[in-house]
């Protein structure tokens, strides 16, 4: 259950340059894969 509440405590956090796209987190990984799809396209 810890572990879980910990997870909370994460938020979607993104940096998109030019074309580098990173993420700060777990979280991220979803606005990631997005942002570089629209990069590839």
């Amino acid at each position: 259950m810890f572990f879980y509440h910990r997870m909370l405590l994460f938020w979607r956090c993104l940096v998109v340059s030019d074309r580098l796209v990173t993420g700060q987190n777990p979280a991220s990984a979803i606005g990631v894969a997005e942002d570089i799809v629209q990069l590839l396209k």
